[in-house]
């Protein structure tokens, strides 16, 4: 339909202003502020109000490009660890419809830097990495997560004699730096590192690694606001000379969190913001942004997994829509390490279904336009440039590092996120409400053994005495060197040490809480067990019951809902025939007055005696009386499972 068209067909609507709309809410809320009673508070740094007209549309600070969202990669992540079986896999990836394949290579060393390991797909030599990409489709591409390693892996890539397939890199030291606490190499030596890859051409070899900070629980506009920081830090880093070419090859990676139009306002914003940071050096002609996204893991908890591919599903359309350039999906599994074949399949799945099936893959920019989206772009836009502007004043990202604003600024967020978890204000769906009791739980499994140590080869070759420099890594590669040769050689981190920022999962204190029941389960050979009372009132009853129920579903608890009646005495008669390790008596706060004290009487020394509710002003007469603790709304969910753990099963049984 043409705009002329349109505005034919609406004609016959009358036009209303934002003042009629907010008239119209005033009444109906009794005079009350709409904008605090229908406030959304987000937890990503900013609020929504509950509607928008063209009125916010025409305010808005920014304004975003067009976004190419059709042509999005399918990117899978190859999880071998030998360069054969990973070639193997990358070959299936690719014939079940991805793309490209992130091929993860990590690197960590012992406390005193005297041992390197390698995990993930293990290339040592110009041999693995003949090895890895023996056969492969050229015009697939391939992204080494390697970290300090990627320049050597570049050179063995250049060393293998045959067509590249197209390649990238997640190269960023800085990111590093603040997963280790140190930087892995002085700033010297990483200004000569990153110069001399800027003579890649044609390859995405610097990233700002935004995920990582997504992982540990940042908000959206804090995620940006450090990716626009480490993407100028390193335009800062280099020389003038080289400062255009290192800002082509830089690319960014975004995790994807579970709020959708947020998410879709984030990729967004970064291409307005993006342009706007380069710009300030003096950049003013470059090519998009290259945005590589994956969806987070901050939501997905090792119980009722499958929830997690509905989870995955809505993360993956907010980046389509959004603009991603390239697209990872993780397996609904990820979490237990041991993803298999089918749920490698499901991840991919999903790319294809909203391709083929949701048809996603025909229309650009299908968000443009839209008041409510336009609106969070341009708000997270304006957040996320106070936050890079924050960052500036403190000297840049390192700088903001080394004084421990960046871990302040993730921690903060992060316990903003688990107070709302552990509330049960935001729910993780089986994990915090709604929980499965009988479950099977998968492991996590042991990753102690997955690493190999880098060993030096007893090959003659010639290893460079100085840095990093590229013809150096190409003449050491090529003469036989292998990456343990050439790590041991020159990489040597920085003695300046600071706080490291950790990973962050959500449903990881439910996990272990539901591990701790399933231990003591098989060590007693049976289910730690939870009566429910119902009494009184049959509103309160029911809805207090329900209640109760979800909550010692969430720590595996065996529940047993016993028939509710007006009468305390006609519910006590069903619990003649067993016992219980809890009794948790349901009603309304009135009626507790009266039913607490027979109550307590009849269980007093068979269990924990639990009330469902807080009645005000009455916990200590309640407590006298023989109730042990209290559940109720917005209460520290996991904190008193815990408590109710140590209770049961005693402190040293703690997993």
């Amino acid at each position: 339909m043409s705009t002329n068209q349109a505005e034919g067909f609406f004609s016959e609507f009358p036009s209303v202003s934002k003042t009629e709309w907010e008239e119209l809410i005033k009444n109906d809320l009794n005079g009350a502020d709409y904008r605090e009673t229908l406030k959304w508070d987000t937890l990503e740094g900013f609020s929504i109000a509950p509607f928008f007209t063209r009125d916010d549309f025409l305010k808005k600070e920014f304004v975003t490009p067009p976004i190419q969202t059709s042509k999005w990669m399918c990117c899978e992540w190859i999880t071998d660890s030998s360069p054969t079986a990973a070639n193997r896999s990358i070959k299936k990836a690719l014939e079940g419809g991805a793309d490209a394949c992130l091929i993860r290579s990590r690197i960590t060393a012992e406390s005193d830097e005297s041992i390197y390991k390698i995990s993930g797909v293990s290339v040592q030599s110009v041999a693995d990495m003949e090895l890895l990409i023996d056969g492969i489709d050229p015009h697939a591409e391939l992204i080494f997560d390697c970290g300090m390693a990627a320049p050597a892996i570049l050179a063995m890539l250049m060393n293998c004699g045959k067509n590249l397939n197209p390649v990238s890199a997640v190269f960023d030291p800085l990111t590093e730096a603040a997963k280790t606490g140190c930087l892995p190499a002085e700033k010297p030596e990483l200004k000569q590192i990153i110069e001399n890859l800027s003579e890649y051409s044609g390859h995405d070899i610097l990233c700002a690694d935004a995920s990582f900070y997504h992982n540990a629980g940042s908000s959206i506009t804090w995620e940006l606001g450090i990716a626009l920081a480490i993407g100028s830090d390193y335009l800062a880093m280099v020389g003038e000379p080289f400062r255009l070419k290192t800002a082509e090859n830089m690319f960014l990676r975004l995790g994807i969190g579970p709020l959708f139009f947020p998410e879709i306002a984030k990729f967004r914003a970064i291409r307005i913001l993006w342009p706007k940071m380069l710009h300030a050096w003096g950049i003013v002609k470059q090519s998009p942004l290259r945005i590589f996204a994956e969806t987070g893991k901050t939501n997905k908890p090792i119980t009722d997994p499958h929830n997690n591919l509905l989870r995955s599903v809505s993360e993956a359309m907010s980046a389509v829509i959004g603009g991603a350039d390239l697209l990872m999906v993780h397996p609904f599994d990820t979490v237990t390490g041991d993803s298999g074949p089918n749920s490698l399949r499901l991840a991919r799945n999903i790319q294809h279904i909203l391709r083929e099936e949701a048809r996603f893959s025909i229309t650009d920019d299908p968000s443009s336009g839209s008041f409510y989206i336009e609106y969070l772009t341009d708000t997270i836009a304006r957040k996320a440039w106070e936050a890079f502007q924050l960052i500036e004043r403190e000297g840049g990202f390192l700088q903001s590092l080394k004084n421990g604003l960046i871990q302040q600024q993730v921690q903060q967020s992060k316990e903003i996120k688990e107070k709302a978890y552990h509330s049960v204000r935001r729910v993780l769906t089986g994990t915090n409400q709604y929980a499965n009791p009988g479950e099977k739980l998968r492991l996590q499994q042991d990753d102690s053994n997955s690493f190999e140590i880098l060993q030096k080869s007893s090959v003659v070759h010639e290893v460079p005495k100085v840095g990093l420099h590229r013809l150096n890594l190409d003449k050491a590669v090529g003469s036989g060197a292998t990456l343990g040769d050439l790590l041991y050689g020159y990489l040597k981190p920085g003695k300046e040490r600071f706080l490291p920022i950790p990973g962050y999962r959500a449903g990881a204190v439910f996990d272990e809480i539901r591990l701790r029941t399933e231990a003591q389960t098989a060590k007693s050979g049976r289910r730690p067990s939870a009566w429910l009372i119902p009494a009184g009132n049959p509103k309160w009853r029911n809805a207090r019951a329900q209640f109760a129920q979800q909550v010692f579903a969430c720590a595996g608890f065996e529940v047993t809902r016993l028939k509710g009646a007006d009468h305390l005495d006609e519910v006590l008669s069903e619990t003649d025939a067993g016992t219980a390790d809890l009794y948790i008596l349901c009603s309304s706060d009135k009626e507790y007055e009266i039913l607490t004290e027979p109550f307590c009487k009849r269980f007093s020394g068979k269990g924990l005696l639990v009330m469902a509710g807080k009645p005000a002003g009455k916990e200590e007469t309640f407590r006298q009386a023989g109730i042990n603790d209290f559940i109720f709304k917005w209460m520290n969910l996991p904190g008193f499972l815990k408590n109710i753990q140590d209770s049961l099963f005693g402190q040293e049984e703690k997993i």
